[in-house]
């Protein structure tokens, strides 16, 4: 009995499965043989053992949980203003003309490269790691906010201002939902 094929979607699925589970096989494989130096890149097998050990001691949690305050107050700090100032590119061309070459000219900046100077700014606890990933999260949500809101259709703003909508409701029914 012939087995039935995979349609193109399937077939594209089992690839996305299987090939991440190769990846790994061979890097397991390769560091078996000796050709990848534990030292510097550990097994798949010994990172495993290792989070074990981690984990049942308790300190995999202790450490995720700070890694995920950072997280989470960088994203915040970052997030907030760069939605506020994506708005604002989007909608104002003098501002999206004064500010578009700064944040053109910043953003391909490995955000990596800039913390050393993080660290001298805001020591090297907390404060530098969360502004790290404020950075990395500002500049992306500032270029997708002004995309976003750029890409509105001028009708909405048309038929607002002819019905002399508000801001405040402009703002929160053509603008947010958009």
């Amino acid at each position: 009995m012939a087995r039935p094929k995979l349609s193109k979607a399937g077939q594209e699925r089992l690839v996305t499965v299987v090939s991440p589970i190769v990846l790994v096989l061979v890097w397991e494989a390769l560091s078996r043989a000796g050709t990848i130096d534990g030292r510097y890149v550990p097994s798949p097998l010994r990172i495993l053992e290792s989070a074990w050990l981690l984990a049942k001691t308790g300190e995999l949690w202790l450490h995720l949980r700070a890694s995920l305050y950072r997280l989470a107050v960088g994203f915040v700090i970052g997030a907030v203003p760069g939605i506020v100032i994506g708005m604002v590119m989007g909608l104002n061309r003098f501002v999206r003309a004064a500010l578009d070459p700064v944040v053109a000219a910043v953003y391909p900046i490995p955000k990596i490269a800039v913390l050393p100077l993080l660290m001298l700014v805001f020591g090297i606890g907390d404060g530098s790691k969360i502004a790290a990933v404020a950075i990395s999260v500002a500049f992306l949500t500032i270029i997708n906010t002004m995309a976003g809101v750029m890409n509105i259709d001028r009708i909405y703003f048309d038929v607002a201002r002819n019905y002399n909508t508000p801001w405040r409701k402009l703002f929160l029914r053509v603008i947010i939902p958009a």
